[in-house]
């Protein structure tokens, strides 16, 4: 099998996505910017899409809800496709600017976009931006559904809420504490209400996602069981080659969560139609703003052969994105560099 080329890595088809909210398109809003943009709009069930007409709305798959027999599911069967948490599951921090990935780390360390050099640079995480709200929690839980009747792709969940993650993680790890392998075991994907604390210290009603066993631990592991005896028929070279597969898949399924588009259009709508970020930001993002040895590590682009100019000049990348021009970059792309920062969530 041919390894080591990105152009030749596997793509996973997103067949549908399953969501617990929309964007409010009846009520449109004025961004600071002057933009228009559209705010979250919140369900008590889930809806599963299969993609966007031509105006970007969503397009509700009728032929699962129809074998569902319920237009507003709370429980969907779900069965994964890889045995272990990280190939079902991915969560990062990032902050974005329209389809560009401004920043993006794991809580130890992220990689920051230098807009003159276009050049990622490590640091610690998490900084002011978190605190700030700019830069937030992304998880994407991927899955193949029961009432789609077919194999061949997966659907995706996606959240930004630290409710919703918290959730979603603490029952995936305990199922994964069980010490059971994860695929073609049937799991139900299900939406609760439950009360969680606002900013201002009030307990307000939120929805949140969980996967779940309908059982208990004998039933699961009976099911297990027989799920890993079925597997050992297949004989060890089928085995090894399913395992070689697998962390091939994994690898190439981080790589295509990333994409920055996809999240960008989905959990920032209003960066998406503004095309700025907030001066401090952007002067966060130039060389002078960076600590000595992270402006050390800054290589010098062709076309500016001068090196970076001293914290003490003038700070004229304060202003926003839009009127910074940096120079054409020499080293990787964006995209090269994602895949290359992958190295920040281990296996």
């Amino acid at each position: 099998m041919i390894q080591n080329l990105p152009e030749l890595e596997p793509r996973f088809r997103e067949i549908g996505q399953v969501k617990i909210g929309a964007l409010d398109y009846a009520n449109p809003k004025q961004s600071k910017g002057g933009g228009t943009y559209y705010p979250p709009l919140k369900y008590d069930h889930f809806k599963i899409i299969m993609g966007r007409d031509d105006k970007g709305l969503p397009i509700p798959d009728m032929t699962v809800h129809k074998a569902l027999g319920d237009d507003k599911p709370r429980r969907l069967r779900i069965y994964f496709a890889f045995d272990t948490l990280e190939g079902n599951y991915f969560d990062w921090l990032a902050a974005y600017n329209k389809t560009q990935k401004l920043c993006f780390g794991n809580g130890i360390k992220a990689q920051r976009l230098n807009l003159q050099t276009q050049h990622y640079v490590e640091m610690d995480c998490t900084c002011e931006w978190y605190t700030a709200g700019t830069c937030k929690p992304h998880a994407i839980l991927t899955f193949m559904l029961e009432a789609a009747g077919r194999i061949g792709g997966v659907y995706a969940y996606r959240t930004t809420s630290k409710n919703g993650i918290r959730a979603l993680r603490g029952s995936l790890m305990q199922i994964m504490g069980l010490g059971i392998p994860l695929s073609m075991v049937p799991f139900d994907l299900v939406l609760t209400k439950k009360k969680v604390r606002t900013k201002d210290n009030k307990m307000e009603d939120a929805w949140v996602v969980h996967v779940e066993f309908v059982g208990n631990t004998d039933r699961l592991f009976d099911v297990a069981r027989e799920r890993v005896q079925l597997m050992q028929t297949f004989g060890p070279s089928m085995l090894k080659a399913r395992e070689i597969v697998q962390q091939q898949a994994r690898r190439a399924m981080e790589s295509q969560l990333l994409q920055i588009k996809c999240v960008a259009e989905e959990f920032q709508p209003e960066n998406m139609t503004r095309g700025e970020v907030t001066a401090q930001a952007a002067k966060s993002m130039t060389v002078e703003a960076m600590a000595p040895e992270a402006q050390a590590a800054q290589p010098v682009p062709a076309s500016s052969p001068e090196p970076p100019a001293a914290a003490s000049a003038p700070a004229a990348a304060a202003a926003p994105i839009a009127t910074v021009e940096p120079p054409k970059p020499t080293g990787p792309t964006i995209e090269e560099a994602i895949a290359k920062a992958n190295s920040l969530f281990p296996d």
